[in-house]
């Protein structure tokens, strides 16, 4: 939720606080998460070989979502059929978020989707299948703050300065770190809402104890079921 005041944008005070909580844990997983070379303590760098690999895979979704786009708006369009643009985009959500795990960054297709919800598309002829037109214009924004940038921009400026530097002093504490309205910020919101942590919404009951006033049917409630009922968990 957010309210407007003169100019004057103000977010609510859950999402401020997952705005700086997550991006600075996800900083954390970065720098443990392989990308980061610490074999010598005083030359501690972006592995320049593992980020031009994620680069290039990140790369070919945004190509191929660019090329399908091309055929619903470009000057010679091609027709696709429903199947083709829903494979399309649950093979790219998935790559996308095995890249963003990658770099320690633990979210899934259902924080994809979150976020989707509140991209606008840059093209009404887009199909809107399985938010076809939500993800590629998502990551073919080049506004300030855009997901590429937010995401890759500071990894790539550690990396040699390959990527556009999101704040004046990167280090790997703030890799993730952006503005209120960057795609990371967003990035943080959209996980904090598809998994809240039971912990963070405890109150104070009698005599002081601590209850959790959640519901039986909530996230983690749902994968503990899941988990019961699954054959293949032991």
């Amino acid at each position: 939720m957010k309210a407007k005041a003169g100019n004057w944008t103000i977010l609510s005070s859950e999402n401020l606080r997952l705005i700086r909580k997550y991006p600075r844990q996800w900083s954390t997983l970065f720098y443990v998460s392989g990308m980061v070379n610490k074999e010598d303590p005083n030359d501690v760098h972006v592995d320049e070989a593992r980020y031009k690999r994620i680069i290039k895979d990140y790369t070919n979704i945004k190509k191929e979502l660019h090329a399908m786009a091309q055929d619903f708006i470009g000057k010679k369009r091609r027709p696709h059929t429903q199947d083709e643009v829903r494979n399309l985009v649950l093979q790219s959500k998935q790559q996308l978020v095995d890249i963003l795990n990658t770099i320690g960054i633990p979210v899934d297709v259902n924080t994809i989707d979150y976020l989707l919800y509140n991209v606008d598309s840059v093209n009404e002829n887009l199909p809107t299948i399985s938010q076809f037109d939500k993800l590629f214009s998502m990551l073919s924004s080049s506004v300030p703050g855009n997901f590429t940038d937010s995401v890759f921009g500071n990894i790539g400026y550690l990396a040699g300065g390959k990527g556009r530097r999101q704040n004046k002093n990167v280090n790997y504490d703030n890799v993730f770190v952006g503005g209120e309205k960057s795609m990371i910020s967003q990035l943080a919101v959209a996980y904090g809402r598809t998994h809240p942590n039971p912990a963070e919404f405890s109150v104070t009951g009698p005599n002081n104890t601590t209850m959790y006033p959640i519901s039986e049917n909530n996230y983690i409630a749902d994968q503990i079921r899941w988990a019961n009922n699954d054959p293949n968990v032991v």
